[in-house]
């Protein structure tokens, strides 16, 4: 190690020991980072506004960055290209640029535009902690999607004049049929959402043909009456090939970044401690015609720790959901012996958990766990497949087709300051514990806008949740798309049981709903179900059941599968002609549900 190593090194630990202390003195705050080594891509061939490839250079600068440590690397403003097909053989073939065993590194594009080519994800980020992506923005030469007006339709295939033709690798297929308002670019009112991906839906799309230049016609297998005049985007692409992905690393950092687009998700996190969104932007660029920006989901973190923050961020016209958080449900195939259980995972790009991690038992009935343990080993059968070994012996309740939850990689989350526009599917789903939604607003959102879940169907995503704050949001026309659900803010869970579609009271506990505002949506302003101990107070709903086709749908605020409730200090104006009742009830302990000082209820 040279001199100058050992002071810069020197330097930055000062920095970070007296970064508490000079805070709290209310002194500037110091960058700890301004010490890091600078590295530019320039250096190792990459050159700004050439349009040649600039994989290669840029992978050099990034490992040069990771054998240094604590490294800076940073881009001279302008453009740089990223071939598909470019890319360095590694364990993550989807993604172009690779940080991995990071020590320290800040990514600074210093407002440069990264355009990515083809099947290919951006950057993946394994293994590492301390990294900060800055000042930069991503897009895509030709994204994978293409777009038009819908001419014709019947209940089994349907004309598109394209505006917009991808016909790259992957256009082959059609992953998702998605209808726009075509003169706001927001996601159609009672439109039409198809998904066609074999691995996780009923297959939807037959074939499809061109009918002549920039014409096409869709066959469907089944009913479905598209709406002629619509804007219709054609998913070529849904995920996989994600701008950002995370895994297995702590402290990651995104801010002041733009995402115009991705062919998967924006962001993803898994297994990761720590991560930040500051003044992140996920849209369409300014004027070009685009209804969609991410291709999928524009966040989502899965099995994390630590804290998810996301702050004074936007968010517009995602493919799906903006944010997801949560873990899975490993289901019990085998009683192996007294201590250990097989299990198996609905989808097998999951992972088994820790050594030392605390697991949930539960019933997939009711969603209600009935006893916890800790890992005391983990043998892989197959992909998806684990003998899990407990340190003590199994709950007797135990049985095959049971859930186990795993407690321990539960993050706390953090939402405040931003901005949801138009996208399709959910706003910000949190199945997590410890988190508080605050200051955000929604708007023209096609499914809820805020949620707290448990998916023990389907998805199998869990954890139930506890601890959560959702104050002081606004909610402009939300729930009225062709993803609607049961209210604006909805906190539910769903079993895989026909006859039992439901959690009992108890998967969610301890939430407090306040002072949000609900301004116009086809159902009820909040639905509650499957908690015990909630709080609605201060809460303004505005033109709720304008058009109600959901459970609760003729209510303002409805309870399912609830006990321990108060509704205080609500005000509800200007229900829709088709309401029923403002405040609705079904199976619940009303003995312990108080109504109190509510206008308009």
């Amino acid at each position: 190690m040279t001199a100058t190593t050992i002071s810069n090194v020197a330097v930055v630990a000062v920095l970070l020991l007296g970064l508490g202390s000079i805070a709290c003195a209310g002194q500037a705050k110091v960058d700890p980072t301004a010490a890091y080594a600078r590295i530019s891509v320039a250096d190792f061939g990459a050159v700004a506004n050439d349009k040649k490839d600039d994989s290669a250079a840029v992978s050099k600068a990034i490992a040069a960055g990771v054998a240094k440590g604590n490294a800076r690397i940073v881009f001279p403003k302008g453009r740089y290209d990223f071939r598909s097909g470019k890319r360095i053989k590694s364990p993550w073939p989807w993604s172009q640029l690779q940080v991995v065993g990071a020590r320290g590194m800040v990514v600074d594009g210093q407002g440069s535009k990264f355009v990515f080519h083809g099947r290919t994800g951006g950057f993946m980020t394994s293994k590492s902690h301390d990294v900060i992506y800055q000042n930069f923005t991503i897009d895509w030469d030709e994204p994978l999607f293409s777009a038009g007006i819908i001419t014709r339709a019947d209940k089994r295939s349907f004309d598109v004049e394209l505006s917009r033709e991808y016909t790259g690798e992957g256009s082959k297929k059609i992953e998702s049929v998605i209808e726009w308002d075509a003169k706001t670019l927001l996601p159609l009112k009672g439109g039409q959402d198809i998904y066609d991906l074999s691995k996780y839906e009923k297959k939807w799309i037959k074939r499809w043909e061109k009918l002549g230049p920039g014409k096409l016609r869709c066959h469907l297998y089944r009913d479905r009456l598209m709406h002629k005049g619509a804007h219709v985007v054609l998913r070529h692409q849904t995920y996989v090939f994600n701008a950002f992905s995370t895994e297995d690393s702590k402290r990651v950092t995104f801010r002041d970044l733009t995402i115009h687009y991705a062919p998967g998700m924006g962001i993803t996190a898994k297994r990761t401690e720590d991560v930040t969104l500051k003044r992140v932007t996920m849209a369409p660029p300014k004027g070009s015609g685009r209804a969609l920006s991410i291709a999928s989901d524009g966040t989502h973190f899965w099995d994390c720790t630590g804290t998810i923050r996301i702050e004074d961020s936007y968010f517009k016209a995602t493919g799906d959901d903006v944010a997801n958080v949560h873990g899975h449900y490993f289901e019990v195939t085998k009683l192996v012996d007294a201590k250990t259980v097989a299990v198996k995972v609905q989808h097998n790009w999951l992972w088994p958990p820790y050594v030392g991690d605390t697991i949930e038992f539960t019933d997939p009935r009711s969603l209600i766990e009935y006893a916890a343990g800790k890992v005391a080993a983990v043998e892989t059968i197959a992909r998806g497949k684990w003998r899990i070994t407990f340190a003590k012996p199994l709950p007797e309740q135990l049985k095959v087709a049971h859930y186990l939850a795993n407690a321990t990689l539960v993050p706390k989350v953090r939402f405040s300051g931003n901005h949801i526009v138009g996208n399709r599917s959910k706003g910000f789903l949190i199945k997590s514990r410890d988190a508080i939604v605050e200051n955000n607003v929604f708007e023209d959102i096609s499914g809820v806008g805020l949620a707290a879940t448990v998916e023990g169907n389907h998805w199998r995503e869990s954890i139930g949740t506890r601890k959560l704050i959702f104050r002081n949001n606004k909610f402009i026309n939300c729930n009225g798309g062709p993803n609607r659900l049961w209210g604006v803010i909805a906190v539910f869970a769903v079993t895989d049981f026909a006859d039992h579609r439901w959690g009992d009271a108890g998967v969610h506990r301890d939430i407090i709903i306040e002072n949000n505002v609900i301004e116009g949506t086809d159902n009820c302003g909040i639905f509650v179900s499957s908690s015990d101990g909630v709080v609605i107070r201060g809460n303004k709903i505005t033109a709720c059941s304008r058009e109600p086709s959901r459970m609760g749908g003729r209510s303002a605020i409805y309870l399912n599968r609830c006990r321990n409730v108060v509704v205080s200090g609500n005000t509800l104006t200007k229900p829709g002609a088709r309401m029923k009742e403002a405040l609705g009830m079904r199976q619940v302990e009303k003995d312990t549900i108080t109504v109190k000082d509510n206008k308009g209820f």
